[in-house]
């Protein structure tokens, strides 16, 4: 399989995960860990899957943020941060770099 049909493969997988698993409305104990055990059935691993993770990991934080604080201390451990923090990264730069487009 090619690197773009991979990378396509990769980004329904996100879409089509995104609801079930950057929902916090039933507050699940590590969200970070959901992501990585839903990501990990449906990719193979590589960039691919880790790409998929860090959106993920971007819109389960941004649902976070905006709704939550009771993860605060976890978040602010240091490798869960930059777990985090990469998601946010690559997803601004993904969208930035207007990848998305190409999708539609």
């Amino acid at each position: 399989m090619s690197f773009y049909a991979n990378f396509n493969r990769t980004l329904l997988i996100a879409i089509t995960k995104w609801k079930e698993l950057t929902n916090l409305k039933q507050r699940p104990g590590d969200p970070f860990d959901a992501i990585r055990k839903g990501v990990e059935t449906a990719c193979r691993p590589g960039p691919s899957r880790e790409f998929a993770t860090q959106l993920l990991t971007f819109g389960m934080l941004r649902n976070y943020f905006a709704h939550h604080t009771y993860l605060d201390r976890k978040i602010l451990d240091g490798k869960v941060a930059r777990v985090g923090l990469v998601g946010i990264v690559a997803s601004v730069f993904y969208l930035a770099a207007g990848k998305h487009k190409m999708l539609s």
